[in-house]
């Protein structure tokens, strides 16, 4: 927080792939089991005000037909598995995820949304990043593809060893090679997409937000991208 010239500003920056990617998590496990996932990283609250409007429909099919038993080898340790990044974005923003007005009527004021989106995104690389995600998000993650007991071990049994390459834990909790599919391309372990909410507020005055989102293009180009609230 710093004040200046009267005016209050409050800071957030956050690393989105450490955040459920709601994009990814559309396009690998459907619309009800992203509504569920958003449902439960965000609170009873919260998921009053949830509604999807994504602009193009899921390509569970397409990312899948590429499993190890067609002979296809997958990316290499630590890589994103391919395809992830060419996904089209179902949910370009949060007012295509949230009804904003609701959300904000529910809480009683309009800064709830960035204490809400916390654990989520709608601008990740792809595999949530497994070193600095949260509890709640990996396991909210893993959920989409196994049992709630399932993805629960696997959170318990990547904390009792975090220095656990990705490929063993997937190796170890996942029964099929479909399920070690999907997993790999929906866990990773770096982050290369980052954010910034700025609020500013001052006495007698409406707060103006901004949240900004560096993100990497699938040909390497930086791109910022601005939402005001």
């Amino acid at each position: 927080m710093a004040i200046i010239g009267g005016v209050t500003f409050d800071l957030i920056i956050a690393d989105e792939d450490a955040k459920l990617n709601v994009n990814q998590v559309y396009h690998m496990s459907g619309r009800r089991r992203t509504e569920s996932a958003v449902g439960e990283l965000v609170g009873p609250i919260a998921r009053r005000s949830i509604r999807l409007l994504p602009a193009t429909r899921p390509m569970t099919n397409e990312l899948l037909e590429d499993t190890p038993d067609s002979g296809a080898e997958s990316a290499p340790e630590g890589e994103a598995e391919p395809g992830m990044a060419d996904i089209p974005r179902a949910f370009r923003s949060w007012g295509e995820v949230f009804d904003l007005s609701a959300l904000s009527a529910n809480f009683g004021n309009d800064a709830a949304l960035p204490n809400v989106t916390a654990d989520l995104t709608c601008w990740g690389g792809g595999g949530l990043n497994l070193r600095r995600a949260s509890d709640a998000s990996i396991q909210a993650v893993a959920a989409t593809v196994l049992s709630d007991a399932g993805a629960g071990r696997l959170v318990s049994r990547y904390r009792e060893s975090p220095t656990m390459s990705r490929g063993i834990l997937i190796q170890q909790e996942a029964n099929t090679e479909t399920q070690r599919l999907r997993l790999r391309r929906m866990l990773g372990e770096t982050s290369t997409h980052f954010s910034l909410w700025i609020d500013a507020s001052a006495v007698a005055r409406r707060s103006k937000r901004t949240f900004s989102v560096m993100r990497k293009t699938d040909d390497g180009i930086i791109i910022n991208e601005r939402f005001a609230f």
